[in-house]
């Protein structure tokens, strides 16, 4: 470079602020920094000159760097004589037209002051967010504008959470901007992106600046920081270095999961995006599948970014659910797999319902790319085998997409990958059980496991055998003496049961009558009550089990739970009679008529204490069940009890306060009334004077 030559951002900076005369209406390029200079050891020959000039948008940029060949007099630059307005503004539209940028300058490298200001005029007072908005627009004040206004634009998804954010935006500095620029040149759109095992820091570095934040825009360009960012992990997977690159490593653990969390989940998905938007975001999911597909060649497994791919393949989520109707594109697949029968996902034979085309989209490119077949690889790799977390998380993705996959296609490959999971399931030890995170993981595979065969391919023969297996681990771990291993198991059996009755279902995963018959010849609430039932946590898990079997229960088993308080400190005390409350409510008329029994049985010998959680057991009981059988009778045994010889009269406050609440609870006047005529006879009777007074006032002014 020759000395002449002003080669650094610093100069023309210094340039500007220091203009001394107008050329087209803008400042001409002659400096301080060089009126000091010893301008005689420049080469007369050759004197460059470099001219502001201004565009449509009212943006300055620099011109193309002219050579003269006329040596001055005095072997010193010479400054160009002022032209006529018509003449140099048809010189500048001149050299626009025949002079490109000079490749070390780029138009993101200069922000113009005129259009800062003219910003800050318009209302935008934070200098930071103007700068920024100018650099990303490159100095067009038309695109600041939608960018600090965050409507939808070019090719940035450009989002606001939130409109009041205080947070000011990163910029780049003047000093950095020939560096920033040469290494985020977007103007060459044309041909791939060069691959490269150096990762770019400057684009991970933009990348968080626009994600990480509340007011946030994700660019999704096929030549922006996100594209080149994971232009440059595929690469480094290639060779396995992604985790040994610190750039890649930090790009992988933080920066790409909220970047497609946002472009996947977040609500401007379904209420802003436009066509085009949405269309351009799908090429960025289609380079992670191809980065997901690379990293899968070799071990550890990559867990985060499958849980992004789960993500990805989710058809519930905002983005599939906006793109549902997109149609798959036939002529395409046919094309790359010979026919649609050999494509790894098709649509669903239902022609009333949406093709889902991205999502085809999406899975079609992870198998066209091996992706699948990686999968298989992993699974049957015996000298590096996969643990529990490492299967769940390669199935979990297919099992959120598996409606939409080709059964025949896939059969072969995931079957023997069900198959390696069974087997590393049944040979699970003792010992492996105490850990929560082993126990976790193994219970959500084996979920996963069965709703994949459940959708894909399996035999009503295979189905029983997989759901046997499935339940036959949940028993052994409520049989665990392991509390992590008991509480997992509960979940299961709670996830199972909530799965009977989820709208959201075309149909559970396991039947009713399976469910069902497996609880009670394993006695599963037997085994669950051996547990720890001092925990308040352990009791919370057991109601979803005790709803559902409480219609289910026997006297036997009433009379098992019933006997569960003796000998038991007050808090295990309580969650007993939480229990019977949870399934007294279902209780059928012979169970419920034993369970009241049991308790008149052992009034007489109860503490006070006891007898006054029994009451209010019962009223609880009498308030919650949807039976009138069940509401009447609480309602005559309270009474009963509150009339008992000796009583203490706390106690028979509590059982009359108990019973007001039944009656209230179910607003049954008839039921009222009968109780009111009780009250009149004991006033009329002298008996229980004062509580009858008490009562009668209640139920009175209970009367609406």
């Amino acid at each position: 470079m020759k000395i002449s030559e002003i080669s650094t951002i610093d100069k023309w900076v210094n340039c500007r602020k220091s203009e001394e005369k107008k050329i087209d209406g803008l400042p001409s390029l002659v400096s301080e920094h060089e009126e000091g200079a010893d301008t005689t050891t420049v080469p007369p020959p050759r004197i460059l000159r470099r001219k502001f000039s201004s565009n449509q948008g009212g943006s300055r940029r620099f011109d193309k760097v002219e050579p003269s060949n006329e040596p001055s007099s005095s072997g010193k630059r010479q400054r160009s004589p002022p032209e006529t307005p018509e003449k140099g503004a048809a010189a500048s539209r001149k050299r626009r037209r025949s002079s490109p940028l000079p490749a070390q300058f780029s138009a993101m490298d200069y922000i113009g002051e005129d259009n800062v200001d003219t910003l800050k005029a318009m209302g935008f007072t934070d200098d930071n967010e103007v700068r920024h908005a100018l650099r990303l627009a490159k100095n067009d004040l038309s695109e600041a504008v939608s960018l600090l206004t965050r409507e939808t634009s070019g090719l940035d998804a450009r989002m606001t959470e939130s409109n009041n954010s205080s947070v000011p935006l990163p910029s780049t500095s003047p000093t950095d901007a020939a560096q920033f620029a040469a290494s985020t040149d977007t103007t060459d759109d044309s041909g791939p992106l060069p691959d490269s095992l150096e990762f770019p820091t400057t684009h991970l570095y933009e990348l968080e600046s626009r994600v990480l934040t509340s007011s946030w825009n994700v660019p999704f360009g096929p030549k922006e920081s996100l594209a080149r960012c994971l232009h440059a992990a595929r690469c480094l997977a290639r060779e396995k270095l992604c985790e040994g690159d610190d750039g890649c490593s930090r790009f992988m653990g933080n920066v790409l999961v909220e970047a497609f969390n946002k472009l996947l989940n977040s609500a401007e998905v379904q209420n802003r995006w436009n066509k085009e938007t949405l269309d351009g975001i799908l090429l960025m999911h289609l380079s992670l599948v191809a980065f997901v597909v690379e990293r899968l060649a070799y071990l550890p497994i990559p867990i985060n970014l499958l849980k992004i791919l789960a993500q990805l393949f989710d058809p519930n989520s905002n983005y599939m659910q906006k793109t549902k109707l997109r149609y798959f594109q036939r002529d395409k697949w046919e094309e790359a797999f010979g026919s649609t029968e050999n494509a790894y996902a098709v649509p669903r034979c239902d022609d009333s319902t949406p093709e889902y085309g991205f999502l085809l989209e999406v899975l079609n490119e992870f198998g066209s790319l091996g992706g699948f077949d990686r999968m298989l690889s992993l699974f049957n790799d015996d000298e590096h085998k996969i643990d529990a977390q490492g299967m769940y998380s390669l199935l979990h993705p297919l099992r959120l997409s598996a409606e939409f996959l080709n059964r025949e296609k896939m059969n072969p490959i995931l079957k023997p990958c069900v198959e390696r999971a069974l087997a590393y399931v049944n040979n699970l030890e003792e010992n492996d059980l105490r850990s929560s995170n082993i126990t976790s993981y193994v219970v959500d595979l084996i979920g996963c496991v069965g709703e994949l065969g459940q959708l894909l391919w399996l035999t009503s023969v295979e189905q029983d055998e997989l759901d046997q297996a499935r339940l036959g681990f949940i028993l052994r771990l409520l049989k665990s003496q392991h509390f992590g291993a008991r509480m997992q198991a509960l979940k299961e059996v709670s996830k199972l049961l909530d799965a009977l009755v989820d709208p959201k279902k075309d149909r559970p995963v396991i039947s009713s009558e399976k469910i069902s018959s497996w609880l009670t010849d394993n006695r599963v609430l037997s085994v669950a009550l051996e547990g720890n039932i001092d925990q308040s946590q352990y009791v919370d898990r057991l109601k979803t089990l005790l709803s559902f079997l409480g219609p289910r229960l026997s006297c036997q088993e009433v009379s098992k739970i019933w006997s569960l308080r003796k000998g038991r400190a007050a808090v295990a005390v309580d969650n007993v009679f939480t229990i019977l409350a949870q399934a007294a409510c279902k209780f059928k008329e012979p169970e419920f008529d034993h369970l009241i029994a049991l308790i008149l049985k052992n009034w007489s010998t109860e503490e006070t204490r006891m007898k006054d959680r029994i009451l209010f057991l019962l009223g609880q009981v009498g308030k919650e069940t949807s039976f009138v059988y069940t509401h009447e009778k609480v309602a005559e045994v309270l009474w009963t009890l509150s009339h008992e010889n000796g009583l203490e009269m706390p106690l028979v406050i509590s059982a009359l306060r108990a019973q007001l609440g039944v009656v209230n609870e179910h607003s049954k006047d008839g039921l009222r009334e009968i109780y009111i005529n009780k009250c009149m006879e004991d006033l009329t009777k002298k008996k229980h004077t004062m509580p009858a007074m008490w009562h009668l006032s209640e139920l009175l002014e209970s009367i609406k």
